[in-house]
């Protein structure tokens, strides 16, 4: 059974150990907006996905989005030199390169998705507006 985005979201911030409080200061949502979309009794808005995958690059965008994929993610590249303390735990690699490239434009494309939805909700308040 696939999971709504709420279930998904809900999740991750368990397995993160988000409190649904502190995910909604980081979003700028208040504590029952996030209990809403967590439950799926409110739909997730465009802008708090995009905001959430930027905070969060540990969350797979594409899981998040469609459901598709593992809600966590593998560590492809680790380096036992670079373990040492104070050091990076990944070296840079192209699989990582293109893995930010692709997350990049998975947000680009979402940030797209809000300025039309944004255009849209202005239409609507205009046309609104102009029949009373």
């Amino acid at each position: 059974m696939k999971l709504t985005e709420g279930q998904r979201l809900r999740s991750w911030l368990d397995h993160k150990k988000i409190s649904q409080s502190d995910f909604g200061v980081q979003v700028k949502a208040s504590r029952g907006q996030v209990n809403n979309w967590c439950t799926s009794a409110a739909p997730i808005p465009a802008k708090v996905k995009v905001k959430t995958i930027e905070i969060f690059p540990d969350l797979p965008a594409r899981w998040f989005l469609t459901g598709e994929g593992e809600m966590l993610v593998s560590k492809k590249s680790e380096d036992p030199k670079q373990l040492e303390e104070g050091k990076s735990e990944y070296k840079i690699t192209k699989i990582n390169c293109s893995e930010c490239i692709a997350k990049q434009r998975e947000i680009d494309a979402l940030k797209k998705v809000v300025v039309t939805q944004d255009r849209l909700i202005e239409m609507y308040e205009d046309k609104k507006k102009a029949s009373c």
